[in-house]
């Protein structure tokens, strides 16, 4: 069951004490109701530190009801919130990147407009620069803002009608989202004539579009449930909507469109473990901007109807911090290059993209309630290169906390079930592997069984890149020279390790069409040394098997080996069997090693071993017998059951058979040894206030926790009823209230709860 919205438990209990004074004057009897955070049972998802998923995105309560104009700024925080924005920005880890933030936005102020012609770049000036606007109030950053803005504005149209899009597209969005920031930030500074315009271009230019694409052209993207057009063009879209919200009802129902359709997305594309289908690259493009929206409508809606919580029980973050290898370049499979996203801002701060997506792991680790990996990967991830380097989001959503600690360890063996990765971590040895869908819906490769593999630091096992989609291209195997076709899909049989070995078995037989009736890959990582490749193949009749390894390196082959000779490392590719096979080289995009039976035939064990040392080091002995021993120098990796069957049995002499982890969740939450600091302060033990009555004389609250700022009481008709502050533990507040129902807020500068109260008569 799925709630939607964290909530709170009430606890009647009965008090007869004359507390407080109706507006008569008139002393009112109690009853007591304690507010707690709501306590996990079984099947619901919200767990005490996951209330404080506000710390980020609900940075200040926001009304949202009928007939309401809220004032600007209201998507991200409010005016109010402001200056305790500037109190973070004195202290690390806010200090020294805010120094930078406002270097970035200098050097914005004698630049030209990109306008429509680089909506992306457009989008990082005028964010960039409106944010910094917000924040010091230094008009030349809102005129700079404004400038880019109106560059976009000038443009004839926001997208281009095509046969296979009539609608809203990236473009569309990117340039939405700069003017719905430059419009909300820098409010305050633009004139009458200056807000109408913006009004009107946002109007024709993007919301119009945008409803176009969902209520007469039904472009392909607007329900797509993979593809980075989905989250982007809602997020985009929906967002300049919401800036506008009250000024036309097509602003209203366009940001309910996107409030729909993102919730959805971010449910389906955020998939078991955290992954997506869609690669690193466009999985982080379609969410970033998804989440652009969907924070921005949780903060001014006051609900995120439970995706918070759907979304942290996933580890969302996790592997865009587990898929970056040794060598700090990711393992770019489904379209991405080798150089996307290498290095790491943290480290090096002219790598603008490096390593994980500093505001989504902020964001998500804000609505799990803390998590020590996701505050790394916040504290030492970069940004789109637009932002060149530093969001404005990140001071929005990063939780009000210490700086990152070192980076936690991470497994040794990993499998994320939905997209179907697995990642072997070993000091000197890493393997990721790709088992999981062709998409037919995004962004793909066929490039099921594909791997890349780095040693001692070095990538000597590569994926082309991007664009680079064949299965030709790929580490697997080709039947006949026929590859995988879109939208087929892997299945894992065995997962898990042992002492001394990782293993994997992944069943591709679905995956040729009528080319093969059978294909799994077995991998065994033994020692964190080598690797041992098993495929098991069969075809309808006597085929050509051909298995392929891709690699950047130098390649040579002779009999039934080769060698890939890196800078400092060299890769030694035995072929065990069959008996007749041959290794031979050849290039595709990059340089191959292949291995093919030397005659055709129906069915086939081919099984390799992959053996990293240092340039000029061999290997070890290599021998197969048609039992299913395999033999690496003095080790025995012995398979059981046969062609059609065959399951690692043992590794020098370990038992495996009974390994059977596929379907378990095998990455590492790091939620059990989060920041003790962010528990005790927003958490605790205990309540965090109490309703002392709720009556048609009003309500008393009183303040069980320190660092309760305020509370506050909003009619459903968004007028604000009564506010007031706390400065002191278990300090009273008192609100004299008509009959109705109402929204309280109890706030601190990072956190809030909002609670629907009844005042019955």
């Amino acid at each position: 069951m799925l709630m939607s919205r964290p909530a709170f438990q009430y606890q009647p209990g009965p008090s007869s004490r004359p507390i407080a004074m109706d507006r008569a004057g008139n002393a009112c009897k109690c009853v007591v109701f304690t507010i707690r955070p709501y306590q996990r049972r079984a099947g619901m998802l919200f767990s005490p530190r996951r209330t404080a998923f506000a710390a980020a995105v609900l940075i200040a309560s926001h009304a949202a009801v009928a007939g309401v104009t809220r004032e600007h700024p209201y998507l991200y925080f409010t005016s109010e919130i402001v200056s305790r924005i500037q109190l973070r920005l004195d202290k690390e880890p806010f200090k020294t990147r805010w120094e930078r933030f406002l270097s970035i936005a200098d050097g914005h102020l004698g630049r030209g407009t990109y306008g429509f012609g680089n909506p992306r770049n457009a989008l990082g000036v005028a964010g960039n620069t409106a944010f910094a606007y917000a924040i010091t109030g230094e008009q030349k950053y809102a005129d700079r803002a404004k400038e880019e803005a109106f560059a976009l504005m000038d443009a004839s149209a926001w997208h281009e009608v095509k046969s296979w899009n009539k609608g809203a597209e990236l473009g569309t969005a990117e340039a939405s989202v700069a003017c719905a920031l430059v419009y909300d930030w820098c409010y305050d500074a633009l004139s009458a004539q200056e807000r109408a315009r913006f009004k009107s271009e946002i109007l024709s230019k993007s919301t119009n579009i945008y409803l176009s694409s969902i209520e007469t052209h039904n472009d392909w993207w607007v329900t797509n449930p993979v593809t980075n057009w989905c989250g982007v063009c809602h997020g985009g879209c929906g967002l300049a909507a919401l800036a506008l919200y009250d000024e036309d009802p097509a602003f209203e129902k366009a940001a309910g469109y996107a409030f729909d359709h993102l919730e959805a997305f971010l449910d389906s594309v955020v998939l078991a473990d955290g992954a997506g289908h869609e690669g690193i690259m466009y999985h982080r493009y379609g969410v970033t901007f998804g989440n652009y929206f969907y924070a921005a409508a949780t903060h001014v809606f006051g609900d995120d109807r439970g995706l918070a919580a759907r979304t942290a029980d996933k580890l969302a973050g996790y592997w865009h911090i587990y898929m970056q290898a040794p060598d700090s370049l990711y393992a770019n499979f489904n379209n991405m290059n080798e150089s996307t996203f290498a290095g790491l801002y943290g480290a090096d701060h002219r790598k603008w993209e490096g390593g994980p997506p500093a505001v989504l792991c902020a964001l998500w680790e804000a609505q799990a309630g803390g998590d020590d990996l996701l505050l790394w990967g916040a504290d030492n991830g970069g940004a789109a290169f637009y932002w060149e380097g530093i969001c404005p989001m990140y001071f929005v959503w990063r939780r009000d906390d210490d700086p990152a600690g070192q980076k936690p360890s991470l497994p040794k063996a990993t499998l994320f079930r939905g997209a179907g990765h697995v990642i072997f971590n070993e000091p000197d040895l890493w393997f990721a592997y790709n088992g999981g869908w062709t998409s037919n819906k995004s962004h793909h490769n066929n490039d099921l069984g594909t791997f890349v593999l780095v040693a001692n630091g070095e990538r000597l096992v590569n994926d082309p890149g991007y664009g680079k989609a064949t299965t030709a291209d790929h580490s697997s195997i080709l039947v006949n020279g026929n590859g995988q076709p879109e939208n087929v899909a892997g299945e894992f049989l065995h997962f898990g390790s042992g002492d001394g070995f990782h293993y994997l078995a992944s069943d591709l037989s679905s995956c040729y069409e009528d080319n093969l009736t059978r294909f799994v890959r077995h991998a065994v990582m033994v020692d964190g040394s080598y690797i041992v490749l098993l495929d098991d193949l069969a075809a309808p009749s006597a085929s050509q098997f051909q298995w392929r390894l891709q690699t950047e390196g130098a390649v040579r082959a002779s009999g039934a080996n080769a060698t890939v000779q890196g800078q400092d490392n060299v890769l030694h590719v035995v072929a065990a069997a069959p008996q007749d096979a041959q290794a031979t080289t050849g290039t595709e995009t990059i340089d191959f090693v292949r291995i093919q039976p030397a005659t055709q035939r129906a069915e086939e064990t081919i099984v390799a071993v992959l053996y990293p040392a240092e340039s000029g080091g061999t290997s070890p002995a290599v021998t197969w017998s048609a039992q299913g021993t395999l033999s690496v120098g003095n080790d025995a990796i012995v398979f059981s059951g046969g062609a059609g069957q065959w399951k690692l049995q043992s590794v020098k002499g370990e038992a495996a058979d009974d390994i059977d982890r596929v379907n378990e969740r095998t990455v590492k939450s790091q939620r059990s040894t989060n920041s003790t600091r962010h528990v005790r302060r927003h958490q605790g033990v205990g309540p965090v206030a109490r309703i002392v009555r709720v009556d048609r004389r009003g309500v008393v609250v009183e303040m069980l926790r320190a660092g309760i700022h305020s509370a506050r009481v909003i009619g459903l008709n968004g007028r604000v009823m009564a506010t007031q502050n706390a400065d002191a533990r278990q300090q009273r507040l008192e609100f004299s209230l008509p009959e109705g129902m109402y929204i309280l807020t109890i706030a601190t500068g990072t956190w809030s709860h909002r609670q629907k109260l009844v005042v019955y008569p």
